[in-house]
């Protein structure tokens, strides 16, 4: 009796060794993954994997994770974890994904395009002194194959204030490709550098009509603004992944002096003015449906969408290609910058600001008389619509001085019948007298 006893409790304890057997368990694993790569439409090619993304499928390849802490199947799922919260364009919350895939894969066979999209995450959520380290990593790793990294490690060097160092980067790695036959790879590679190599020149001249209000936009017109110039289309799926954060740094910005001017790159008028309505994209906007024939996209060589140009008071273009969270960061820096204003003086010994104004909540209109001024189309011609109101507080003469700071009080209609716009800019003027 002892003795059956004994074997029945043997062959349960070897049946439930068997169910919790690796090898039972990873038939589990493998049976569950092939379950969740048919639900996410999963499909591989080389080293790279696609799969439909969203909070659903997000939710079950975190499931699997967890369920699974072991399973051979884990690389794969982790670097579609990462790949799902990149493809939602959820730049900030996808290092942290990338990086647990690089730790437990370090030479795994996704390991190389991780770092590379953990680099690439961080710049696009304004954090570039992040990116840059990373990018540099991979540079060290595969110094015959810049073409994986360039992009990305240009615009962290010219990010992180080293645009010197960016535009050297970019001309060596030109000079790579050539040397190495790869100039096939060019012509995608140098778009992205062409508009780099923008950063710290002027915004070249143009002229077009607003879509709304009809009323010209130029670069004189935007002039004591920081704009975001931002190439788009409906059909641009990065395009409208971006729009929120759009939104969001016009709200925040728009009444300190940030503006937006966004051009279409599309063909279908009704389509486009319906999203512009919905989406509340209440800026200035160029359209005349010539898709890539743009008058505008044309006259900056732009070939692919996303693209933007920060430019900032003074018309000089600051930054390019900005994405996410980045967008407003960066407006937010350039509008705490001060614009400087030349005004040229002749006898300026008889030159008087008027006295008595203090406080900001008086002012006067600054008005130079012909005879004793040079006034910069700048000063005299913020909005060639709307003549703004230059303000200023003295609390003292200003005879013998070389410069004051006043308040820009600029008045434009909005893009609606009955919006008006009020915005205040300090500025300090500059008075360079002539003997």
């Amino acid at each position: 009796m002892n003795m059956h006893r004994l074997a029945v409790l043997f062959l349960i304890n070897l049946c439930l060794i068997l169910v919790h057997s690796p090898c039972l368990s990873g038939q589990e694993a493998a049976k569950d993954y092939q379950q969740l790569s048919m639900e996410l439409d999963v499909r591989e090619t080389g080293s790279l994997m696609f799969a439909k993304y969203s909070d659903d499928n997000l939710a079950k390849l975190e499931a699997f994770l967890k369920k699974y802490p072991s399973a051979v199947e884990r690389e794969k799922v982790l670097y579609l974890k990462a790949h799902t919260i990149w493809s939602l364009h959820r730049y900030d919350k996808a290092p942290p994904a990338y990086a647990a895939l690089i730790k437990e894969f370090p030479d795994g066979r996704f390991s190389r395009i991780a770092r590379l999209r953990e680099a690439a995450a961080y710049l696009f959520s304004g954090q570039p002194t992040k990116a840059l380290p990373r990018l540099k990593s991979l540079q060290n790793d595969y110094p015959d194959r810049p073409e994986m990294y360039a992009r990305e490690l240009a615009y962290s060097l010219s990010r992180c204030g080293m645009q010197k160092e960016a535009l050297g980067f970019m001309d060596l790695v030109e000079a790579s490709l050539l040397a190495s036959k790869k100039e096939r790879l060019l012509p995608q590679i140098r778009s992205h550098f062409n508009m780099i190599r923008l950063i710290g020149k002027p915004i070249q001249d143009f002229a077009v009509k607003d879509h709304r209000t009809r009323r010209e936009i130029s670069p004189k017109t935007l002039r004591g603004k920081v704009v975001l110039v931002d190439f788009w289309a409906t059909w641009c799926g990065p395009c409208i992944a971006d729009l929120p954060f759009l939104v969001s740094a016009h709200e925040q910005s728009a009444a300190n002096g940030f503006e937006i001017f966004s051009i279409s790159l599309d063909e279908d008028e009704t389509r486009y003015d319906k999203m512009v309505m919905d989406r509340k994209m209440n800026w200035l906007h160029f359209y005349d449906g010539n898709k890539w024939d743009n008058q505008l996209a044309k006259q900056f060589d732009i070939h692919s969408v996303p693209a933007n140009l920060l430019v900032d008071r003074s018309g000089i273009i600051r930054n390019v290609n900005l994405r996410g969270n980045a967008i407003a960061a960066e407006v937010k820096t350039l509008l705490k910058e001060k614009q400087t204003i030349q005004v040229t003086l002749r006898n300026a010994e008889k030159y008087k600001f008027p006295t008595g104004m203090s406080g900001d909540e008086q002012g006067a209109s600054i008005t130079v008389p012909p005879e004793h001024a040079q006034v910069s189309t700048m000063v005299r011609n913020l909005d060639t619509q709307f003549e703004p109101v230059y303000t200023y507080q003295p609390k003292k003469d200003f005879v013998g001085k070389d410069s004051v700071e006043i308040t820009l009080i600029d008045v434009r209609i909005g893009n609606a019948p009955g919006q008006e716009k009020t915005t205040r800019t300090k500025v300090l003027i500059k008075f360079n007298v002539i003997e």
